[in-house]
């Protein structure tokens, strides 16, 4: 443990994420875009999804064995629970339950609206029946607020952390800009489709070179994202544990 809590622990993330990124592109380097698509972005059988999904899962019985929170019993329960709830949430969004939940309620609706139903033009949409609507808002309401109130909650103290250079601070702060590059990622190639930025050969999906590099970066964030949760968590349990606490960032 003392290498979770030592004074170059704060490194820790920033050298996965730069490995991560250096991996990502040599692979798009030296495979074919149809390869990389086929391991890498497959409806969640690629090989590069069944890694991440395991380690999303892994958060939930890891935050409950590596409790990352001190304090009374009431208050770990609780961030426990919000934690595994994230945990749970991030395996429904990577295999996508919530649509094939949505789609084997309302199948006619689903299968006659473009796109995604969980969008704002969906819930702003008149001529959508008010049920279908709830469902939606329900999982929305679900996913921000146990996303929204860990993090409102630890806000200060991850931001002061940042400068001190707290481990499960910097791991955080990189689990949020692992997460920006992936939304970045996910609408980055419909947007430079439609300004024409490359050659239509290029962006094609599944065989464009530069359309796979970013499902290599999408998906390649997204298990980056699960390594950055499991690591906060086994990085806060060092230094919060009443077994092993650790002076230096306590007070945090």
């Amino acid at each position: 443990m003392n290498m979770l809590t030592s004074k170059n622990a704060w490194m820790t993330a920033p050298i996965i994420f730069l490995t991560g990124i250096v991996s990502l592109v040599f692979y798009w380097m030296t495979t074919e875009p149809a390869t990389l698509t086929a391991n890498f972005d497959m409806d969640g059988k690629s090989f590069v999804e069944a890694m991440t999904i395991p380690l999303f899962a892994a958060v939930i019985p890891l935050t409950w064995l590596c409790t990352p929170v001190g304090g009374s019993m009431k208050r770990k329960v609780l961030f426990n629970s919000v934690f595994s709830v994230l945990g749970f949430m991030a395996i429904v969004r990577e295999l996508d339950w919530h649509k094939a939940c949505f789609n084997s309620i309302w199948p006619d609706l689903a299968a006659g609206f473009k796109g995604t139903v969980f969008k704002m033009r969906f819930l702003t949409a008149d001529s959508i029946p008010l049920m279908p609507k709830l469902f939606v808002i329900a999982f929305f309401i679900l996913f921000f607020a146990s996303a929204i109130f860990p993090l409102a909650y630890f806000f200060i103290r991850l931001f002061k952390g940042f400068f001190k250079f707290h481990p499960v601070c910097w791991t955080m702060a990189f689990f949020g800009f692992t997460g920006v590059m992936i939304q970045l990622c996910d609408r980055m190639p419909s947007m430079l489709r439609k300004a024409k930025a490359f050659p239509p050969e290029l962006m094609e999906k599944g065989t464009g070179a530069i359309s796979s590099l970013f499902t290599a970066f999408e998906e390649g964030g997204e298990f980056m994202l699960a390594v950055f949760a499991c690591l906060a968590i086994i990085q806060a349990h060092a230094i919060y544990s009443p077994d092993t606490p650790n002076e230096k960032f306590k007070s945090l």
